[in-house]
């Protein structure tokens, strides 16, 4: 039951954020010019989210014709052992699939920023997926903030900022629990509202005590109004 919730966590993740680039290519022209989207997991763990997101998100565009944008999964992961299981689990799922676009590196996240940063282009779609380690500043009928993770979210989005500087196709899709009660989107988006246009916060049906935050990185430092999709 366990596992059932968090892949069906991992799902409604990869629609959300597949419907709302769809939306802001809409309104704001996004993928003009996209030729790529390379989505980036920091804290990889067992590579569900970046698997998944991976493997599911089809972004057709005008610019395309009827092919979707190509999608490529990069992702990092520090602990030995967990690296060694998700790397073989992947191995084994390329063996017996299509798919061939998707690889994981031993490193902490600050390293794999500073590689990954001289290998992309300025056509590329950066989606990173945040789902740092929650700590235990969980609170059942509270949720979480964002600024109390390990590492804290703010700070990775800083560092997003200063490795990824000159690349102008930048967006960041952040897990959160919600907890108990409704969603407070405000209170959520604060630690991270300097660092991103176009915020919008969505609180999952299933289950409702988790949610996530989609936003443009931009890191001007300014706060921003929420997307209207």
């Amino acid at each position: 039951d366990r596992i059932a919730r968090a892949m069906s966590v991992v799902c409604t993740m990869s629609v959300r954020i597949q419907t709302q680039l769809l939306c802001w290519e809409k309104e704001l022209g996004l993928l003009s010019g996209i030729e790529r989207v390379v989505i980036v997991d920091p804290f990889c763990g067992s590579g569900n989210s970046l698997y998944t997101t991976t493997e599911n998100l089809k972004l057709h565009v005008e610019s395309h014709g009827s092919a979707p944008i190509p999608v490529v999964g990069v992702g990092f992961e520090i602990q030995k052992e967990v690296y060694e299981a998700t790397d073989k689990n992947l191995k084994m799922i390329a063996a017996t699939s299509t798919l061939r676009n998707l690889k994981i590196e031993r490193c902490d996240y600050l390293d794999g920023f500073q590689r990954l940063a001289k290998e992309v282009k300025e056509t590329d779609l950066l989606l990173f997926l945040l789902d740092p380690p929650w700590g235990n500043q969980i609170l059942k009928n509270r949720g979480m903030s964002l600024a109390k993770t390990d590492p804290p979210v703010p700070s990775i989005l800083q560092h997003i900022g200063e490795h990824f500087a000159p690349h102008k196709n930048k967006v960041v899709a952040i897990h959160a629990y919600v907890g108990n009660q409704q969603m407070n989107k405000k209170a959520l988006q604060k630690p991270i509202k300097k660092f991103c246009t176009s915020l919008t916060a969505i609180q999952f049906s299933d289950p409702p005590s988790q949610g996530a935050l989609l936003g443009i990185f931009d890191g001007l430092g300014e706060g921003h109004a929420e997307c209207s999709c």
